[in-house]
């Protein structure tokens, strides 16, 4: 080292201990003429150390070239810091030399005071503005400070509640208005939406109370309540006043409350000269902070007439100064100190090393650092991978991840990595492509699905200039990596780089030379172990999972040559696979526009799976356009109105539109396409450039919100490849758009109060390493706030804890029974131990919803059938050692619900959302365990808790609908229920009823008012039969006050057993529930009373379930107690509360009675004996197996298999006319069939055992399924295929279909569907897990039969000998028997009227005709039809159907759908001759070589469907035609096809009481009533198969 770094390292040695970031000003005056050297390496190094550490100025005082030369190589060539004068007299004031040193000063503090330690749109703090409101805050001076200068302060800064927050008031000696909280707004616009409207008021003080305003931050502003996150806090004091209203010494008193919490700064700003607030500010000032404090010039203040001035910068630098500084210190005082090694993480690194002459010296330093830092990690394949670039003013791509794969490999690769030697300019903007589009390609080892930190090692302060372009890249290197930056030297330009390509001052890291990297424990390297462990994937959640409306926009002007259309095309087929493609996940919709649509373009319904899509998108053709400028704004246009449309399957819920373009020119302008937010309102944008011009760029950014950070290019459109920058860059914005910006902000209403709600919770708590003691006392805190908002005991709401890792920590664990109160569940939870002994860096969550499925969800352990369970996982690790199976998830989510909190936020997401059953809307990330009370966070638990027992209560185990049970309602009517409650409950009573089917075969009620003594009339269950009879009843009954006191509950129970539950009152013995409604109970109620109550009840219960409703208990707990005595106190959580005088329909009461009357049936069917009249193995019958092949049952699926061939062995197999045959049909499988149904066995395929057990066992299941099985295709195909005569159906025996659903996610099946096959087959539903969506689809297909729905927990059920589904299902084929209309003997004649039908409602009839005849045996033996159809001139009889027309059921329907439209349409005005047609109808069709079966025990049916609206002799009746008809015992029906009375007079005139009204031809289907009144009418009137 020569002379020169000696003196350098001389000064930084003198200057080690001088405060960080404080202003240094280096002059150096040298007066030698003789200094001679030669600069050497170590000399650079103390250099720009030097430098590092201030300005350096220097001054040859006697004009010396060599000193001059000296004083360059020091000041490291910054020519305008080296000054010469001849002699030192050139110094002295008034001098140039004097000026030069002063302006080198000024210099000095402006370039330090403007680059703050962290720029305020980093520095990420609560922030406390208090705006002095006494009389010296006058108008002009509200107008200039609150409505100029504050809302230009706050645009500095990144508003949001993870960021910088900002909390208003103007304060005199108390808040004037209502104070600005933290969480009052959640981003800048809304915030100064908020600052816009403050208004001025009127000062009442003449002094400021500074001291109370202080008192009132640290009180009120500085709240959890109120926002504040107890992090970074700023308190700035605006004061306009002189004087306070207390001494200093109190002043500082209460600002000293406050430093704890906060730094604070003033900031005076006096109305006139003279008037100086700092006298008292400086007292709220702490000794070390007594800068902080600002004296504004007096302010010129607005006037009406001219706006408020801009802000001063003398305040405002010092000001952001200040906060940058208090937000280093706050995150270089944090706590860096990891809970578990790195070598947990599995990450990939790039390093990414300055190489220029400032890292020359300490090169070897930097490699040594490198390979002691790797060390940490498990590097490989399956841990942390590393990449180095290197970047001086050329880019060195050094190591991709995957040129090694252990740690050996990868020091020896470090230590070859070889230093720059040249004084050059670091090129970043050069690096940024590099690492993006090479680096982190796939090709070279990056893995999409797991964190990226990029670590920038810089030295150098001289980087190049950024291009529009490099801001670009720095926009994708923040959507693909997160950025760690450690600034070799702490030069404040370099710090600012590093700043703002990470994003965020925590995640830079200042040293003061190299060396200091090797220090044990220096703070920049514990920063950025704690940035690396705490890095998360840039996907959310896997592409699989977004279930998002996603519609490509691409540019098909003459810019898309051909070879770009190819590129363009070979990406989107390998991006739209990235996405599970389902109608209830991604729809992907593809748009080729220039100036309108082009061929090729894909609606968002237009493919349901990813082949089909796949298929669409090959097929388009290269759009070969001759128009030039792209028509964007017409594009997006047409976007909103034509394809987000309900009828192109847009379901207006996450919507993201990807517009790709290439045209450098638009047919409109950059503010026409800002000025359209029709868009931007529905759908998330983000765009795609594939050419290097600036017009592209400039107008796809025109379309965001937030310019660059939507955008990505691939230039040339050639680099638009797989894994490529944009392709990257693009799908995690997708993941990212569809997580934050439509999931995490749906809204979460609780539907029903936590202290109503009845459930069984289970925490699952992560017992890693990961969850430190700390962590665990904080879930401890959130646990037991959680639990308080419940009513705890048994049969209301039961808490479990389970810690977990890959094993249960029973010091960490209880059982549901363990708390029986609130005190004694905080007891428990409190008295849990952390494992912090554990060393297991992974959990088991699979094992772990084993653990809760099979060993707490148990009637041992607690829960029982019929309640519904939520189960929260808290989650501290990033890694699962599995994930779990289909089975496992369908299993525990079919139980209520799972939740997944992600504490950390490191990756947890992924298998959370397995546990989840995928549904991301449980799953929480909260970014700390101290955010879980956030209360955003916190409303997010309950809300899912809620929703849990809401979903549970709507999704009874029977819908109400097809419930079948007596119920009687008692209501208390003593003197405490006044006519005001009375009308509303009767009202309700009435509602509630029309709920139910009622009926003498369905579900029946009694209702009775009670006082000492029955009141009004007695409804019993067989004095009013139906809905309308009880409405009747109800209506009839008056109130009259009534003269008892309290309610004589034991009488009514008594009489209710005596009287009411009797046989000669209706009551059937089964299924009976007794609900008893109090208002009141004498106030001296005893436990004698309650023994008498209990007694009397328990007679009751002997017959009837007895349930509670009590009116108004918070105002009567008599009340409340007397039912609890009527149900049993182990019943109590069955008293349920309602409002007294408000109306009960739809809350949490009566969802709770519903539910209860449901669980009660389903108990009543489960215990049903379940005979097998006919054995099996002597029963004939066709049997069609449905098998559900979606997501749900993969893991399961050989268990199915297993059970099927077992359950073969049950039956006789055979293909002739006795015996079983078997088929199954799959349906979920992703295959090139239509809908995803494949017939594996048809009916006729095998009668033997073997074979058919070998067919079931060759049944293939994969992951490549849909989540949604198409239910209605499956059946369709079944109606159709199945159960047709060509796969083997015979018409001799009956036909059962048995369904076997495991998903939980289903879409409708039409009803024309479910009746189809209710009319072919008997149908047998099995719900393999439960979920309540399969069991409510399988009641439709059922037609609402309870004893033909078999529920189960989880597959293996089926396996379990005797168990209750397969006992059903047995009972229900033994007792199958061919459907009336299969045996049905009959000849039917359509006689179809034309005369003013449209082509559409022809069409309609004829698909009635056909779905109605698929139900019915066509045959000589069985039924036969006729159509026969006519317009206003006689029909022709060649376009007609006669009886012997067709044999069967599928010629038949040849026949119908071949019949010719011959309609005058809907405008006719002609008559139509229905005499002509009905009399062809007698002298034609109804003759013996037509097929009519006279005398042949058959039964004629003539069905008119007529449209004319009047007819030939139609005002005479047709007395000859009609008893010609009926001569040949013919039933005549009719349909008025369009609702007109002239129609329907028209066609009684033939028969008048069977005439049924449509409102349209189109409104006659198989599922409607008018169908269903038809065929009651022909089974009344026909007989069984000749």
């Amino acid at each position: 080292m020569t002379k020169l770094g000696a003196r350098a390292a001389k000064l930084n040695t003198k200057l080690t201990n001088w405060e960080a970031g404080r202003i240094i000003k280096i002059c150096i005056f040298y007066v030698n003429h003789n200094i001679h050297f030669s600069v050497t390496q170590a000399d650079l190094y103390q250099v720009v150390e030097l430098n590092s550490r201030g300005m350096v100025f220097g001054m040859d005082i006697l004009g010396n070239a060599i000193a001059k030369t000296y004083l360059d190589e020091l000041t490291l060539a910054n020519d305008y810091n080296v000054f010469r004068v001849p002699n030192p007299s050139f110094l002295v004031p008034g001098t140039e030399g004097f000026q030069r040193l002063s302006s080198f000063a000024s210099i000095a503090y402006v370039e330090w005071i403007t680059n703050p330690p962290v720029p305020p749109i980093l520095a990420y703090s609560d922030i406390v503005i208090v705006f002095d409101g006494s009389t010296a805050m006058t108008q002009s001076a509200f107008n200039s400070m609150v409505q100029g200068w504050l809302p230009s302060f706050v645009r500095d800064f990144a508003v949001a509640p993870f960021l910088t927050q900002f909390s208003i008031m103007t304060y005199d000696w108390l808040p004037v208005g209502n104070p600005i909280f933290f969480n009052s707004s959640t981003s800048r616009d809304q915030l100064s939406a908020l600052i816009g409207n403050i208004t001025y008021t009127q000062p009442r003080l003449t002094s400021f109370d500074i001291t109370t305003a202080l008192d009132y931050v640290g009180s009120t502003l500085l709240t959890t309540a109120n926002g504040w996150r107890g992090q970074s806090t700023f308190v700035i004091v605006v004061a306009f006043n002189g004087n306070t209203r207390t001494s200093c010494d109190i002043i500082t008193q209460a600002a000293s409350n406050l430093w704890p919490k906060a730094a604070i700064y003033g900031l005076a700003v006096p109305p006139t000269p003279g008037v100086d607030p700092t006298t008292y500010l400086t007292c709220a000032l702490p000794t070390q902070k007594k800068s902080y404090i600002t004296l504004s010039d007096p302010v010129t203040y607005a006037t009406a007439s001219s706006p408020p001035p801009s802000p001063n910068f003398l305040v405002q630098a010092p000001l952001f100064y200040a906060i940058g500084k208090e937000y280093q210190n706050y995150i270089d005082g944090q706590n860096y100190t990891l809970t578990v090694p790195l070598s947990t993480k599995v990450i990939d690194i790039v390093f990414v090393v300055d190489k220029s002459f400032y890292t020359v010296q300490g090169f070897g330093l930097i490699i040594q650092f490198m390979s002691s830092y790797v060390a940490n990690f498990n590097i490989g394949p399956l841990g942390a991978q590393v990449a180095i670039l290197g970047v001086s003013d050329t880019i060195d791509q050094y190591l991709n991840f995957n040129d090694t794969n252990n740690l050996s490999d990868l020091q020896s690769r470090i230590n070859n990595f070889q230093p720059g030697n040249v004084d050059v300019t670091v090129n970043l903007a050069q690096a940024l492509p590099i690492l993006l589009q090479t680096t982190f390609h796939p090709s070279n080892g990056r893995r999409q699905d797991v964190p990226a930190m990029v670590i920038i090692l810089l030295g150098s302060d001289k980087l190049s200039q950024p291009t529009p372009d490099s801001f670009e890249y720095v926009a994708d290197l923040w959507r693909m990596t997160d950025v760690f930056g450690i600034n070799l030297y702490g030069y404040a330009r370099t710090s600012e780089v590093l700043e703002f390509l990470a994003r965020n001052a925590r995640n830079v890291g200042v040293v003061a030379n190299i060396s200091t990297l090797l220090t044990p424990g220096n703070t920049a390297v514990q920063k950025l172990s704690y940035a690396v462990s705490n890095s998360m994937p840039q996907r959310p959640l896997p592409t699989y999972l977004v279930a998002s409306d996603i519609v490509i926009l691409i540019d098909g002007t003459s810019s898309m040559t051909q070879d770009a259309f190819t590129t363009t095309k070979t990406w989107l087929l390998s991006f739209v696979n990235k996405f599970f493609i389902d109608r209830a996940v991604a729809q992907i919709s593809v748009l080729i526009y220039d100036s309108s649509p082009r061929a090729g373009s894909i609606v968002l319904n237009g493919a349901t799976d990813n082949p089909g899509l796949t298929t669409r998108i090959s097929n388009i053709p290269w759009p070969n356009s001759t128009v030039t400028n792209f028509d964007l704004l017409g594009a997006i246009n047409y976007t909103t109105a034509r394809l987000l449309t309900r009828a192109q399957g847009w379901r207006n819920q996450s919507t993201i539109v990807i517009i790709v373009g290439i045209s450098p020119t638009i047919t409109t302008s950059c503010n026409d396409l800002r000025g359209n937010n029709t868009l931007r309102g529905v759908a998330e944008v983000l765009t795609l450039a594939l050419n290097a011009q600036r017009s592209t760029a400039d107008y796809l950014n025109c379309i965001e919100p937030f310019p660059g950070l939507g955008f990505t290019a691939a230039i040339p459109y050639s680099m638009l490849i797989p894994g490529g920058i944009a392709d990257t860059v693009i799908t995690n914005d997708v993941t990212r758009a569809y997580q934050y910006g439509y999931v995490d902000r749906q809204p979460r209403y609780p539907p029903i109060p936590l202290n109503l709600v009845q459930l069984d919770v289970v925490f699952v708590v992560d017992s890693t390493a990961y969850t430190t003691p700390a962590i665990f006392s904080l879930l401890q805190d959130m646990m037991v706030k959680f639990a308080s908002q419940f009513t705890i005991g048994t049969g209301q709401t039961m808490f479990s804890v389970i810690s977990y890792d890959q094993s249960n920590w029973d010091a960490g664990s209880f059982p549901l029974t363990r708390a029986t109160d609130l005190n004694s569940l905080q007891r428990s939870i409190y008295a849990l131990q952390a494992r912090n002994s554990s060393t297991i860096y992974q959990i088991d969550i699979a094992g772990a919803m084993d653990y809760v499925s099979n060993l707490i969800l148990t009637p041992n352990q607690g829960h029982t059938n019929g309640r519904a369970a939520a189960v929260i996982i808290l989650a501290n690790t990033p890694n699962s050692v599995s994930l779990p199976n289909s089975n496992q998830i369908a299993r525990l989510n079919s139980m209520g619900g799972v939740f997944g909190v992600d504490i950390p936020g490191q990756g947890a997401s992924t298998y959370l959302l397995y546990a989840a059953n995928f549904n991301d809307r449980n799953v929480l990330r909260a970014y700390g365990a101290g955010n879980l009370n956030f209360q955003r966070n916190f409303d997010q638990l309950t809300y899912f808790a809620s929703s849990v027992y809401y979903s549970w209560l709507t999704n009874p185990p029977v819908p109400t609908v097809a419930t079948l049970a007596d119920i009687v309602i008692v209501i208390d009517s003593s003197q405490a229920v006044s006519q005001s409650f009375f009308n509303p409950l009767k009202q309700w009573l009435t509602t509630y009823v029309a709920q139910y089917s009622v009926g003498s075969s369905l579900t029946q009620f009694a209702i009775v008012f009670y006082d000492n003594a029955p009141r009004y009339n007695v409804i019993t269950f067989n004095s009013a039969t139906n809905g309308v009879q009880i409405q009747n009843a109800l209506n009839g009954i008056t109130f009259s006050a009534s003269s008892q006191t309290n309610w004589d509950i034991r009488g009514a129970i008594n009489y209710v057993a005596s009287s009411v539950l009797t046989t000669q009152n209706g009551f059937r013995g089964q299924s009976a529930v007794v609900i008893l409604a109090s208002a009141s109970a004498s106030p001296t109620f005893s436990s004698s009373d309650c023994a008498a109550i209990t007694a009397a009840s328990l007679i009751l219960a002997r017959n009837a379930t007895v349930l509670g409703l009590s009116l108004n208990p918070a105002s009567t707990p008599n009340s409340y107690q007397s039912l609890v005595c009527a149900v049993g106190t182990a019943n109590s959580a069955s008293v349920y509360g309602a409002q007294m005088g408000a109306t009960l329909a739809g809350t949490t009461a009566e969802l709770q009675l519903s539910y209860a009357i449901s669980l009660n049936y389903q108990k009543y069917v489960d215990s049903l004996p379940y005979d097998v009249p006919y054995p099996l193995i002597s029963k004939s019958v066709d049997l069609v197996f449905l098998i559900d092949q979606s997501y749900y049952t993969y893991r399961s699926f050989d268990q199915l298999k297993q059970w099927l061939a077992s359950y073969v062995d049950n039956f006789t197999l055979s293909n002739g006319a006795g015996g079983t045959q078997i088929a199954v049909v799959g349906v979920g499988r992703l295959s090139t069939a239509p809908r995803n149904v494949t017939q594996y066995i048809a009916l006729n395929r095998t009668s033997d055992p073997s074979t058919l057990k070998s067919l079931i066992q060759f049944i293939e299941h994969d992951e490549e399924t849909v989540i949604t099985p198409d239910i209605d295709g499956a059946l369709q195909f079944i109606e159709q295929t199945s159960l047709q005569p060509q796969s083997g159906r015979r018409p001799n025996v009956p036909a059962v279909t048995i369904i076997l659903l495991g998903s939980g996610l289903l879409d409708p099946v039409q009803p024309s569907t479910a009746a189809i096959l209710q009319g072919m087959s008997n149908v047998f539903g099995m719900n393999l897990y439960g979920y309540p969506a399969a069991t409510n689809l399988l009641l439709q297909l059922t037609n609402g039969n309870d004893a033909a729905v078999g529920r189960m927990g989880n597959i293996s059920t089926l396996l379990m000998p005797n168990n209750l589904p397969v006992r059903m299902l047995n009972s229900f084929i033994s007792n199958s028997q061919l459907s009336w209309t299969q045996l049905a003997a009959a000849d039917f004649v359509f006689v179809i009227d034309q005369t003013r039908m449209s082509s559409d409602d022809f069409n309609s009839v004829k698909s009635y005709l056909t779905q109605l005849i698929s139900q019915f045996q066509i045959g000589t033996n069985y039924s036969q039809f006729a159509v026969v159809q006519f317009a206003k001139t006689p029909f022709v009889i060649g376009n007609n159907i006669a009886l012997n027309g067709a044999t069967s059921n599928a010629v038949l329907v040849n026949r119908i759908n071949s019949l010719p439209y011959i309609g005058g349409g809907p405008t006719a005005t002609d008559a139509a001759d229905l005499n002509g047609a009905l009399a062809a109808v007698n002298n034609t069709y109804l003759m013996p070589s037509q097929g009519w079966r006279q005398n042949q025990g058959t039964s004629t049916f003539v069905v008119i469907i007529a449209t004319a609206s009047s007819a030939t002799n139609a005002t005479n009746a047709p007395s000859t035609v009609v008893s010609d008809l009926q001569a040949k015992d013919s039933y005549i029906y009719g349909y008025d096809a369009a609702n007109l009375a002239l129609r329907d007079s028209y066609l009684r005139n033939y028969y008048t009481p069977n005439v049924i009204t449509l409102s349209s031809a189109s409104s006659l289907t198989v599922s409607s009533s008018a169908n269903k009144n038809f065929l009651d009418f022909v089974q009344s009137n026909t007989n069984a198969g000749l």
